[in-house]
């Protein structure tokens, strides 16, 4: 991390700023977290100020920053300024080496983030609702994007030291109840069969009761019947639903466990029918918001030219009105100073009206309310067919790695463990290869660039991990906590290793961006380059053939840090790094 160069910059700059402009106002935080890393064809490693950091001031007043800033032996050895106002502080090699390596290394995994002038230093506690698939219908690959893309939001926020809340808003509400239950009574399916495959038997069930309310209106009759006696609370129809949804929700955490996905809360639409629905038409009755039609809907003029309805009809609550009352529940059981949704770019009118109705509320917490949007995969299908669930493309992934395992000279893995390794790391390049799209792009789905050995894929950062792990492990030096101030890293002057140690040490300014942009993408393409010139490095700094033992110990001590920033990062992504593959 360049943490503390960035901030010795910033304070020399400021005094010296401020020795030629006493107007010139700034803190030392807000001047070092506009500091830059980087890296030029020459090897030289310099922080640099974008114009828009010193807009206001002119040639001549640079011209003279650059000749009183003191530059000590302190890590800074000079500073430039090009016509287009860009201040460059070039970086002591051998300081920045020893600094990045060592503090990289000794680096816990709960390290405050807040303490770096890149970061904000007050910490949020930070609620996300993502994945949310339905009760009764199998885990579509639709859902993945928002689960991946979820989980990515959540660990992000933990990783810079926010609390963070993770809450699956399942769709366990509405008519299509109506349609299952019904379905369920004229099928008289046993709960034994469909304990046995609960996801396939209720999805049949569903499908057959849709087709037949289509062609048999009194069927249809029924089924609205049957919603509107679980809304009303009927003991017997509320039992099948708890059913249903028990079975769904073990289903559902089969395959979250299998994607490294841990959810704090299940809530549901259920949550908020009607006892809470009606709450909520209270309250906005209250405030004069809601406006009772001819037709028997509710409805809320969001502005001029959008209306809302939130109660249809014939009384049925609609979604708007239990996302209503689920924000209102949230903010006061949890108390978040963010709340973040990640749904789909189709929902974006849905989440505008549901903020603008919260702020006619009077709650002014609506503006920390924030709808992560992301776009379709296209084109996506598996040996089975078009109609793609989350088990079937894990299971596809998981044949291709075989497949490619048994032809691979490398594999390392035999035995029991091949199957699990195939399916890790199967299901690291399907995340990987939709993480490092731009979020709120489509894309076009490709089986063989998702889990190509080559490219920049989820196979390669793995691979990468695992060829790092072996160089450490087999190393005839070692490295410990204890002994790592003591390293001798003067050796390191090669140009590759040089280059390692600033990508190394730029870490800090990825997960920043990552972070403040909430797209994984930046991380992931970090990552690629961080392997890529891992493998550029290996190849030059050799441990085991090292001129002696100190050259030796400090090419690995790099090594042990590119293979930890490297697993930090995958972990972020919601992928577990193999030592194996």
């Amino acid at each position: 991390m360049a943490a503390k160069f960035r901030n010795l910059v910033a304070a020399k700059s400021l005094k010296t700023l401020k020795t030629l402009n006493n107007d010139f106002e700034a803190s030392n935080r807000a001047l070092a977290g506009k500091l830059k890393l980087n890296f030029d064809k020459k090897s030289r490693i310099f922080l640099k100020f974008t114009p828009c950091v010193l807009q206001n001031q002119n040639d001549e007043l640079l011209s003279d920053f650059v000749k009183l800033l003191p530059l000590e032996e302190d890590g800074i050895s000079g500073v430039d300024h090009s016509e287009d106002n860009v201040l460059k502080f070039y970086l002591h090699n051998p300081m920045f080496v020893d600094h990045v390596v060592k503090t990289t290394f000794s680096r816990p995994p709960d390290y405050a983030w807040s303490r770096n002038a890149l970061f904000p230093e007050d910490l949020k506690h930070v609620l996300v609702e993502f994945s949310s698939p339905n009760i009764a219908k199998p885990f579509h690959v639709g859902h993945f994007r928002s689960t991946i893309l979820g989980n990515f939001v959540a660990n992000i926020n933990k990783a810079v030291g926010n609390q963070v809340t993770k809450i699956n808003y399942l769709g366990d509400w509405g008519t299509q109840f109506g349609l299952l239950i019904a379905g369920l009574e004229e099928s008289e399916i046993a709960v034994e069969a469909i304990k046995r495959d609960p996801i396939k038997t209720l999805l049949e069930v569903y499908v057959k009761a849709n087709a037949l309310a289509e062609k048999n209106p009194e069927f249809g009759l029924k089924a609205r019947n049957a919603f509107n006696e679980l809304e009303n609370g009927d003991h017997d129809k509320l039992e099948v639903w708890k059913m249903c949804r028990e079975f769904t929700i073990d289903e559902l955490n089969k395959n979250y466990a299998k994607l490294n996905v841990e959810f704090d809360h299940f809530h549901g639409e259920s949550m908020y029918s009607t006892e809470r629905s009606e709450q909520v038409i209270k309250r906005l009755r209250e405030c004069d918001l809601i406006k009772d039609l001819e037709d028997g809907r509710k409805v809320i003029e969001v502005d001029d030219k959008n209306r809302v309805t939130i109660i249809k009809s014939d009384g049925s609550s609609l979604y708007i009105s239990r996302d209503i009352a689920a924000a209102l529940d949230r903010k006061e059981k949890f108390d978040f100073d963010k709340m973040i949704y990640v749904v789909d770019n189709s929902q974006g009118s849905h989440f505008q009206n549901l903020f603008k109705i919260l702020d006619k509320l009077g709650c002014d917490w609506s503006n920390n309310c924030e709808h992560v949007k992301f776009g379709k995969i296209l084109g996506i299908s598996t040996r089975k067919g078009n109609m793609v669930y989350i088990s079937d493309l894990i299971e596809e992934a998981t044949d291709i790695m075989l497949e490619n395992q048994d032809k691979s000279e490398n594999t390392r893995i035999f035995g029991d463990q091949k199957l699990s390794n195939a399916e890790a790391v199967g299901i690291s390049a399907l995340i990987i290869n939709d993480l490092k799209q731009k979020r709120t792009k489509d894309y076009k789905f490709s089986w063989a660039k998702a889990l190509s050995h080559s490219g920049d894929t989820g196979v390669k950062l793995q691979y990468t991990h695992a060829r790092l792990t072996s160089l450490i492990d087999t190393a005839a030096v070692n490295i410990d906590h204890s002994d790592v101030a003591n390293i001798d890293t003067t050796s390191l002057t090669e140009s590759i290793a040089l280059e390692l140690i600033y990508h190394i040490g730029r870490y800090d300014e990825v997960i920043c961006l990552s972070h403040s942009t909430l797209e994984p993408h930046h991380l992931v393409q970090y990552l690629f380059t961080l392997c890529n010139t891992t493998s550029k490095a290996l190849t030059v700094l050799q441990v085991k053939t090292a001129p002696d033992p100190v050259t030796a110990q400090a090419r690995l001590l790099v090594f042990q840090c590119a293979r930890k920033t490297l697993a930090e990062g995958l972990t972020i992504l919601g992928i577990e790094p193999l030592e194996k593959i």
